[in-house]
């Protein structure tokens, strides 16, 4: 355990000072993406889909989630889990996930595309046993635009017989102020 050291006098006066104009500056920041704004709205959509519903070798949608229009969602966070698995081993590559833009199952569609690094996943993301949940963070934030369909989908192989995949999407949505 380390030492705490508390100030006080004009030695707290001093960091007080210094922590207001950092978050000062924060509001006049102009990139949403590193700092939210006051007027930013919490978002955390949220999916599930069960192994039996699934077909093996066909590519399933977890989570679909549509930025609303006049809107630009910035993607913080993600949460990846199956939950009461049979014969799923993490990193086997017996559950493949992606994550996804403009991008329809079944369709290879030209203006969608992968999100680099998350293009073929094969182990969880994020801790989902225990409480709280804890969603893995992005290491340089995702920001689409208004009316993007943003999907995390999975694939998985016969190995895997039971299960619930649960998937999340953190961040905040402020409005599309750029034209």
């Amino acid at each position: 355990m380390s030492a705490q050291r508390v100030l006080s006098g004009a030695a707290a006066l001093k960091v007080a000072d210094q922590i207001r104009k950092h978050q000062s500056n924060q509001e006049l920041w102009p990139y949403e993406w590193i700092f939210p704004p006051k007027y930013a709205k919490r978002q955390r959509p949220h999916g599930t889909k069960t192994v039996a519903s699934m077909t093996v070798g066909t590519q399933a949608v977890i989570l679909a989630y549509t930025v609303p229009t006049g809107f630009v969602f910035v993607h913080t966070h993600i949460l990846r889990a199956l939950c009461n698995a049979a014969g799923f081993i993490e990193g086997s590559g017996n559950a493949t996930w992606q994550l996804d833009v403009n991008r329809p199952v079944g369709i290879s569609s030209p203006q969608g595309y992968l999100v680099q690094g998350f293009e073929n996943d094969t182990v969880t993301l994020g801790a989902f046993s225990g409480q709280p949940l804890f969603p893995w963070p992005l290491v340089q934030p995702e920001v689409y635009q208004s009316l993007d369909l943003i999907q995390d989908k999975v694939t998985i192989t016969a190995d895997i017989t039971d299960g619930i995949f649960y998937s999340a999407f953190v961040g905040y949505l402020v409005p599309n102020t750029r034209t």
